[in-house]
C-alpha cells in the first residue's frame, strides 16, 4: 500500500509540471509613466442608481474627474438632478495594471457623505474611458436610519 501512495503521488506530480497556466488576456491599456490624473480627467455621463431594499431609483447624471495639486489624487464630483445627488471628494487614484485605474476615498469622513467609495476606469472593446463607482450612504429620517447603495456607469464626454 505504501509503494502504491508512493508512485501515485510521483504520478501526479509529474502531471502537475507540465501544466501551463494562460496568459492574462490585455484590455488595451499599457501602463507607464504618464500622469495618471491627466489620463483619467474628464467628465463621464452615464446613469445612476439607488437601491434601498427592493425599491431602485434610476437617473442619469455625471461624474467628473478633475486633477489635484497632490500627486495620485483627484477631486470626483458626483451630480444627479433625479438622485438628488452633488457632492464633491478628494480621492486617491492608482494604475490597476492594464485593466485601467482604480480611484478610492475610505474615509468615513469624504466629501460624498458615504462610508467610503470605490471606483473604476476601464477601457470598453472600442478603447473608450468608462468609469463606475459603488458606494453605501446611511441616511437618518427621524428615529429610523436607511442604507442607500448608489452605483453609476458612464462614458467619458469629449
Amino acid at each position: 500500500m505504501k509503494k502504491f501512495l508512493y508512485t501515485a503521488f510521483m504520478l501526479l506530480a509529474i502531471g502537475v509540471t507540465f501544466v501551463a497556466c494562460s496568459e492574462d488576456e490585455e484590455t488595451g491599456f499599457n501602463p507607464s509613466n504618464e500622469d495618471t490624473q491627466a489620463l483619467v480627467q474628464g467628465t463621464y455621463e452615464g446613469e445612476w442608481m439607488r437601491v434601498l431594499d427592493t425599491d431602485t431609483l434610476r437617473g442619469t447624471g455625471t461624474i467628473t474627474l478633475t486633477p489635484t495639486d497632490s500627486a495620485y489624487c483627484v477631486d470626483v464630483t458626483i451630480k444627479s438632478a433625479e438622485l438628488s445627488l452633488d457632492a464633491t471628494s478628494v480621492a486617491n487614484i492608482a494604475q490597476e495594471g492594464s485593466h485601467g485605474f482604480v480611484f478610492y476615498n475610505m474615509s468615513t469622513s469624504n466629501g460624498l457623505g458615504a462610508n467610503n467609495f470605490r471606483g473604476y476606469i476601464r477601457y470598453d472593446e472600442e478603447g473608450n474611458k468608462v468609469a463606475s463607482i459603488n458606494f453605501v450612504k446611511n441616511v437618518r429620517v427621524g428615529r429610523k436610519s436607511y442604507e442607500y447603495a448608489h452605483s453609476f456607469s458612464g462614458n467619458l464626454v469629449e
